[in-house]
């Protein structure tokens, strides 16, 4: 374990490690962490599987994962968080080592599940996210990872690939000093026209690293991209 630099807003408060937890028929190992940052205490869960000091030269696979209520557990067909937290795990299986950390409190990319579920009604008068949350009055992105740098701190996991099409994430891990050495893309396969412009105002309005105009470029799956 490394300590937390003091750069970094986060401390852990509590922690409940090493559970065994099967997941989507996956073995992995279950922790639970409460986080406090900025004067709030944040609730995290991390799947994690194999030796994780082993960290080796191609680093160990990591997801920072924003909970997705909507997608997750009912299904909705608005994003693709579903897909990404599935297709995440499915990684770190076939690299039987790594970790997935869930964010429950960053719904509605940190402004809450009320106020995602108020985005919802501009977006069905054809608002994208973030101009939707725009017309909120709220941040069009409101999430922090200081506190699951934290968790990768605890662990000391400081040279990763991370899974992830996010630039923001990408700043900050690196800001906090944790060496990424590979990108792991994770694009949704679709023929659906709403979720391709939803992917496609995840480019070109956040800044997502999708390459492709076309749905059938829009999966890489398990390809490994350099940054």
């Amino acid at each position: 374990m490394k300590m937390i630099p003091d750069s970094l807003s986060a401390r852990i408060t509590d922690e409940d490690t090493y559970l065994p937890f099967k997941a989507f028929n996956w073995d992995f190992d279950l922790s639970a962490f409460q986080v406090e940052s900025q004067g709030l205490i944040y609730e995290c869960i991390c799947l994690h599987r194999g030796n994780l000091r082993d960290v080796g030269e191609n680093g160990v696979p990591i997801r920072i994962h924003s909970g997705c209520l909507t997608s997750e557990v009912f299904g909705s067909p608005r994003c693709d968080c579903a897909w990404q937290l599935k297709h995440s795990l499915e990684y770190i299986v076939s690299f039987d080592q790594g970790m997935l950390i869930y964010l429950p409190w960053q719904e509605g990319r940190g402004n809450g599940l009320f106020e995602k579920v108020r985005s919802f009604r501009l977006m069905n008068a054809g608002m994208t996210t973030s101009d939707a949350f725009a017309g909120l009055g709220l941040p069009r992105d409101n999430r922090d990872y200081a506190p699951a740098l934290a968790i990768l701190f605890r662990f000391g996991l400081t040279r990763i690939q991370l899974i992830t099409n996010n630039p923001a994430k990408i700043n900050a891990v690196r800001m906090a000093g944790i060496e990424i050495i590979k990108r792991i893309p994770s694009i949704m396969q679709t023929r659906d026209s709403h979720l391709l412009r939803y992917l496609n105002s995840k480019a070109l309005q956040f800044g997502h690293l999708i390459d492709g105009g076309c749905n059938e470029e829009f999966c890489r799956s398990a390809y490994i991209s350099n940054i």
